[in-house]
């Protein structure tokens, strides 16, 4: 089941790379009803 999950990705863009490059994508999937301010999840991205 997957209720409260919510999914966020980073795409990239083609400024950032040639067509000739492969281009690392990330993504993450978090629990907002798990949230307790910490901020982790947004330390993780940076």
């Amino acid at each position: 089941m997957t209720t409260g999950v919510a999914g966020t990705s980073v795409v990239s863009s083609s400024l950032y790379a040639s067509d000739n490059e492969q281009v690392k994508r990330m993504g993450m999937v978090h629990d907002e009803n798990a949230c307790i301010g910490c901020t982790a999840c947004t330390d993780a991205c940076r």
